[in-house]
């Protein structure tokens, strides 16, 4: 749904950027990081007066600094260690590594998904990062919005990340948006009925990231309860939510 807003509403931003040797792939994924970098310095730039939550190597956190005020911008160290210590790191990389996954699609054997150590955990870890962001809400927002760090470089989705869409997004409710999904059996390697069953659908159509967010300052993560709404618009990439319940 797509509303009318002459200003961004009340929100917190959060994003991140992490060298996990994308740019050393010999595979039809092979990125270089600059990417990432400048599509991070741009996505700070632009929201420049909105309070930002990054989590970055210390190496990139100069780059946070050159266009970011200490009083508006959190920075969280974040390492490919940081990654290996969630608790969900080892399951997902037995299955990263599983030939039996990577036979479930073509696509996968070569993909970043497959070659890259933490990339999976990653993309699992927004979902932890932004109910971190919504349970501390050291910016006292009432929205909490996630937007990878390159989204502004990506090709075909760099429009997500400007200003006008995020105004004319609809996050009064929690919301994820979703890349349409439909000609294959799996869905990034997760077998397309057991998704479907997993959600409580009859099927599953899309593939997307997902958000979370929690009521209170202090509410833990662990305790938080889900309510979702979803919507279709070619992109897993920007994320947004309102701070009630996730």
């Amino acid at each position: 749904m797509i509303v009318w807003r002459r200003r961004l509403p009340s929100m917190t931003l959060v994003t991140a950027i992490l060298d996990l040797g994308r740019g050393e792939i010999a595979s039809w994924g092979r990125r270089p990081y600059a990417l990432y970098t400048t599509g991070l310095a741009q996505l700070l730039s632009r929201y420049r007066d909105v309070p930002v939550i990054v989590h970055v190597a210390a190496e990139d956190e100069p780059l946070v600094w050159r266009t970011r005020r200490r009083d508006n911008t959190r920075v969280v160290p974040t390492t490919r260690a940081t990654l290996g210590a969630l608790p969900w790191y080892g399951r997902v990389d037995a299955i990263r590594t599983s030939p039996s996954w990577a036979d479930r699609a073509e696509w996968l054997r070569e993909s970043p998904q497959r070659l890259l150590d933490g990339y999976l955990a990653l993309v699992l870890a927004k979902l932890r990062w932004l109910c971190d962001a919504a349970t501390a809400n050291p910016f006292g927002t009432e929205r909490f919005v996630w937007m990878d760090g390159g989204l502004p470089r990506n090709p075909s989705y760099a429009h997500l990340s400007r200003r006008g869409f995020v105004r004319g997004l609809d996050i009064e409710r929690f919301r994820v948006l979703t890349v349409p999904y439909t000609t294959n059996e799996e869905i990034h390697g997760f077998d397309r009925r057991a998704c479907a069953q997993y959600c409580g659908r009859s099927s599953s159509r899309g593939s997307c990231a997902a958000a979370c967010l929690a009521e209170g300052r202090r509410r833990s993560p662990k305790s938080a309860s889900y309510t979702t709404r979803s919507s279709t618009i070619r992109s897993p990439t920007a994320i947004s939510a309102r701070r009630k319940r996730c």
